[in-house]
């Protein structure tokens, strides 16, 4: 083999190195990306049903019926300032919740162990991943689940008379009419999933319905 062959042979075995650092490196574009956060691969799942609205939807002339204004339900609004002056009556409400679920045998450790049971069905009804799934991540999304469905079960009921609640006359969230009637605020709620178990939770018996069972 002359020199010329040699060197020829030099240059393709130093090509098909470079191709094979190339095809080596290409892989961290699969092992390398990071979890999916903004959208998960089980958004496209049957059980996924709660949507962040896309920012090119926010830019039309509809952008505010996109946005909350009076209060936040779950995570993707939660902490907002101007949705603080509820958010800080919901603790309220919840204690006049549990004074009524707690006739009913039902206290708050049955609250927690119930949507502790439905935590995976909420993360899948979420489009985006919500919060960590160490310890304090779920225990954040459960407390907010609580906190929320609470609040917005004895609303009805009181607005409903299901529950008797003497201070309504001075309590200023019912003083405030804007606030149960605000457009779309009734259809919201009653699409929010996980309701209905609460509601059923808080009408049953659920701490004799263990002791029978």
């Amino acid at each position: 083999m002359n020199h010329r062959e040699e060197a020829k042979r030099a240059n393709n075995d130093e090509d098909n190195g470079g191709i094979d650092i190339v095809v080596e490196k290409s892989h961290d574009l699969i092992s390398g990306g990071s979890v999916p956060k903004l959208l998960k691969k089980s958004a496209g799942g049957e059980k996924c049903c709660i949507f962040r609205i896309h920012q090119r939807l926010r830019n039309n002339n509809y952008k505010d019926a996109y946005e909350p204004r009076v209060l936040s339900i779950g995570p993707y609004h939660h902490g907002k300032e101007h949705l603080q002056m509820i958010q800080e009556h919901k603790h309220r409400f919840l204690g006049i919740f549990m004074d009524e679920a707690q006739k009913k045998g039902v206290d708050m450790k049955d609250l927690i162990e119930a949507v502790s049971e439905l935590e995976e069905d909420i993360r899948e009804s979420y489009s985006e991943s919500l919060y960590n799934g160490d310890v304090s991540g779920r225990k954040k999304l459960i407390d907010m689940m609580v906190l929320d469905c609470c609040f917005i079960l004895i609303l009805f009921l009181v607005v409903a008379r299901k529950v008797s609640y003497p201070e309504r006359v001075k309590d200023p969230i019912f003083g405030m009419k804007w606030i149960l009637t605000a457009k779309g605020v009734t259809y919201y709620f009653w699409r929010i999933r996980f309701l209905s178990f609460f509601f059923k939770l808080f009408m049953t018996n659920r701490r004799l319905g263990r002791q029978e069972g």
